[in-house]
């Protein structure tokens, strides 16, 4: 006799949600740091960032040297599952960050209420912007 019939794999909400971002254009994040994060399994709250096809890589000399890769912007928080004492399985907070990504963000959490069938309290957390850290910096700004 196997066991197959015994094995049961329940994939994390996080991750269905990370692969969700990722398939609309956006990549999940660490909320300490800013950093990109493939993996979220078991978290319970994570960043989204997003890459504005207005900002442009810098090019010096004729475009013969290019600059730094423009970092991405960092929509806000996603607080799922208790990540957040106001949120729930089925209540999420999305905090965001920067007025100006108002309606992306805010499409964003509609398309996840669909997606997801559940109820997201949404904000702006602050007015400005900011942007992706990566593990290599020393003050990411946050």
């Amino acid at each position: 006799m196997t066991d197959d019939n015994r094995l049961i794999y329940k994939e994390p909400l996080s991750v269905k949600i990370a692969r969700y971002l990722k398939q609309k254009g956006f990549q999940a994040a660490s909320i300490h740091s800013g950093a990109a994060m493939d993996s979220l399994a078991g978290a319970s709250c994570f960043g989204v960032l997003y890459q504005d096809p207005a900002i442009k890589q810098k090019t010096y000399f004729w475009g013969l040297i290019k600059g730094d890769t423009p970092r991405r912007i960092y929509l806000g928080d996603i607080y799922i599952d208790g990540g957040n004492p106001r949120s729930s399985a089925d209540h999420w907070r999305f905090e965001m960050y920067g007025k100006e990504y108002f309606e992306i963000a805010k499409g964003l959490a509609s398309e996840l209420v669909k997606e997801f069938n559940v109820k997201i309290t949404f904000k702006v957390a602050e007015d400005c912007v900011k942007h992706e850290g990566f593990p290599s910096d020393s003050d990411p700004g946050w």
